[in-house]
């Protein structure tokens, strides 16, 4: 069962992950280009996503790092701590590579377990 929403567009592969579940694991198939990432974030919390550089795959590098607060239309009220989405930018693995990419939402200066994890491979094709 797919858990990710899935968008290919020409040469960028856009996963967007639930605001639900726990512990995501899935697989996934990218042609050339790039792959965006889209986290459900409340900073506010103190909960952000990050990527565990430890278990992830060797010299990924972060393209674009950034969170999108909708603007608010004339006369609609802000929503302070509200959640908003976090888009995370990767190149594509090339055909027949592999890419692993996981991300752990917690508390940075606290010890605990993450309160929730994402791992997504990613295969070239």
């Amino acid at each position: 069962m797919t858990q990710l929403r899935q968008t290919q567009t020409p040469g960028v592969l856009t996963l967007e992950v639930p605001h639900d579940g726990d512990h995501i694991r899935e697989a996934v198939e990218a042609q050339a280009g790039r792959v965006v990432v889209i986290l459900p974030e409340s900073a506010s919390t103190g909960y952000l996503w990050t990527l565990d550089r430890e278990r992830s795959t060797q010299g990924v590098r972060i393209s674009e790092d950034r969170t999108d607060r909708p603007r608010p239309k004339l006369g609609e009220t802000i929503l302070i701590g509200g959640t908003h989405p976090r888009l995370l930018g990767f190149e594509a693995p090339a055909a027949g590579e592999k890419m692993n990419l996981i991300f752990v939402l917690a508390r940075p200066w606290l010890e605990d377990a993450p309160a929730r994890s994402v791992r997504i491979s990613i295969t070239g094709v």
